[in-house]
């Protein structure tokens, strides 16, 4: 009869363990789960076309301010003045 209690008692203990590997093994699925659905989310929004729009056009207005920014935007000024000037000195050539 000891025996039977015995065996008993490791058949108990040895439930009571799979049972606490299945309960974290549970929790660690919930986890994954967890982050898994925070990854994707993060790439949704980090692929979205209006936080691409919103990142770039972030970005071109820090680097217009910037002095090289500023030159560069004064020479596309300048170059759209001059083609404008050449087509309207044409158009009067035209006619």
């Amino acid at each position: 009869m000891a025996e039977r209690d015995a065996e008993q008692i490791q058949r108990d203990i040895e439930r009571a363990r799979a049972e606490s590997n299945a309960g974290q093994i549970q929790r660690e699925i919930e986890q994954a789960r967890t982050n898994l659905a925070n990854s994707v989310d993060q790439i949704v929004f980090r692929t979205s076309p209006k936080h691409i729009i919103d990142n770039a056009k972030t970005s071109l207005l820090q680097k217009a301010q910037t002095p090289k920014g500023k030159a560069i935007i004064a020479g596309a000024g300048a170059l759209v003045v001059i083609v404008i000037i050449r087509r309207v000195r044409n158009r009067g050539d035209e006619h």
